[in-house]
């Protein structure tokens, strides 16, 4: 069963999806929905949560053990000195 919120009505933090245009809608804290910024539809849907990785050192981590697989240096490469 989806739930509908409407332009208007509380939302709680999280994220909604215009069910007209599918923009985002990115809720902080409690707020009454406004309609759409870009269809000016009054209608929303919570959009699906993604479950975030368990710290930003793992994610540093995760993203280390992709460099070697896709090809990458970690090294930057500095500009040529003018002669």
């Amino acid at each position: 069963m989806i739930d509908f919120l409407y332009a208007g009505s509380y939302a709680t933090p999280g994220s909604y999806r215009c069910t007209s245009c599918g923009n985002h809608l990115q809720v902080c804290t409690r707020v009454l929905l406004p309609s759409c910024p870009c269809c000016h539809h009054d209608t929303y849907r919570q959009a699906a949560t993604v479950k975030p990785l368990s710290s930003p050192v793992r994610q540093a981590e995760d993203l280390s053990s992709l460099v070697p697989r896709l090809g990458l240096t970690t090294q930057i490469d500095k500009p040529a000195q003018p002669a």
